[in-house]
């Protein structure tokens, strides 16, 4: 396998990831090159450069016609120049017929003399491919937000549904608002849950206050009874 990729022409990791796959897929018995399409390919001069090692060990010291087949097995002719070491005419209709632009990656396979198979990892596809993946990411952590919301809410509605709510219920509270942000910096949307869990507060606040009075209430009858004996006794 003989690779060039050009110094000054970077191919994207993960489209390079996919080349290797297509690699790996190949019989390694049949010798290939990989080419990053660059301007010069598909545009004025339409000229594809061939590895200068891969020419010297596969390719013939004389001009010939090379043929190029697609992946459908449409076969495409063009014209190899020894001394130039390149692709020239006839590769024009190879590079318009299949709508290359910069930044594709060709994997040629030399199948018999002078033939080759041509892949095509286009830099389009690894772009829609980018965004199936963002967006299927994205679906997860809807998904997961939307779990925690949901436990989160449960969880709120169970402790309001409380007969009896106290100082600890207070407390609870407290440390739910405490988890509620941190769920909600990772989850924008539970941001409703921070109005719920200050009005539980401020309701467990005033029960509580309640509590007190009611028990004030009924002792208040013994404290005066005991104030007015004290005074007859006195």
């Amino acid at each position: 396998m003989v690779r060039d990729l050009y110094d000054d022409a970077k191919a994207e990791p993960s489209l390079m990831e996919r080349v290797k796959e297509v690699q790996a897929n190949l019989d390694v018995k049949f010798p290939t090159f990989v080419k990053l399409v660059i301007r010069s390919n598909v545009n004025i001069g339409f000229l594809l450069n061939f590895p200068r090692t891969f020419s010297e060990m596969h390719m013939p010291g004389h001009d010939a016609t090379v043929v190029l087949v697609d992946p459908s097995q449409k076969e495409y002719r063009a014209k190899y120049l020894v001394w130039k070491n390149m692709l020239s005419a006839g590769w024009r209709s190879f590079s318009v017929a299949h709508k290359l632009i910069v930044g594709d990656v060709l994997v040629f396979q030399l199948i018999k003399h002078c033939k080759f198979k041509v892949y095509i990892v286009r830099t389009s596809e690894l772009d829609e491919v980018d965004g199936a993946n963002a967006l299927l990411h994205l679906k997860a952590d809807t998904r997961r937000c939307n779990s925690e919301i949901t436990n989160e809410a449960t969880s709120i509605s169970n402790t309001s549904r409380a007969r009896n709510l106290s100082l600890s219920n207070h407390d609870g509270f407290t440390s739910r608002r405490e988890s509620s942000k941190a769920l909600e910096e990772a989850c924008p949307s539970v941001g409703s849950l921070h109005a719920r869990l200050d009005r539980l507060d401020s309701l467990a606040l005033e029960e509580k206050e309640a509590v007190e009075i009611q028990k004030d209430r009924r002792t208040m009858p013994g404290r005066v009874q005991t104030e007015e004996e004290q005074k007859t006794l006195q």
